[in-house]
């Protein structure tokens, strides 16, 4: 009687692995199309002490160039994954009236999240791409680049005459 014996390797092993940078540089040009060129992406990579880290920004050129941090994706400079994604996306809306930077300073892992493959790092940074934060960020830096409508004089409803009170035109 043979034993075969089964293959005991993850199935989600594939050849074509994509390393995080490939995946963040990706959407720089996603948002600069999506936004007409209004607002841009920026991923910048970092080394230090054995890890790489790249830092995803959102630019908004006609704001002074403003800019803000979306999210970083921190590993080894050796081994890609797993790669930690570090976001205020993740961060849970809790009243707790308490300074959010001290809450992530006492458990930083409120807004940290681990990926083991390209897959989940993709569903990661599509997580904080798509999150209500990064999305009102955006609307709001959208709309603060649009010229506001010059206000008109606001006319009144009521007719002078409907008032009350005398009527300070010319009287026949």
């Amino acid at each position: 009687m043979t034993t075969t014996i089964p293959d005991l390797w993850s199935n989600d092993i594939k050849a074509d692995v994509l390393p995080p940078v490939a995946v963040l540089k990706a959407q720089e040009g996603l948002l600069a199309r999506k936004t007409k060129g209004m607002l841009q992406a920026e991923v910048s990579t970092l080394g230090s002490g054995g890890l790489v880290q790249h830092q995803f920004d959102l630019l908004a050129p006609g704001l002074n160039w403003y800019r803000a941090r979306v999210l970083t994706a921190t590993h080894d400079a050796e081994m890609l994954y797993p790669v930690m994604v570090t976001s205020e996306a993740f961060e849970s809306p809790r009243k707790t009236g308490l300074n959010p930077a001290l809450l992530t300073a006492l458990d930083p892992s409120r807004i940290q999240r681990q990926a083991a493959t390209d897959e989940d790092f993709i569903e990661l940074v599509r997580i904080v791409l798509q999150s209500d934060r990064v999305r009102s960020l955006i609307s709001s830096l959208l709309a603060r680049m649009h010229p506001q409508p010059s206000q008109s004089p606001v006319e009144d409803p009521v007719p002078p005459s409907q008032h009350g009170g005398e009527a300070t035109g010319p009287t026949e």
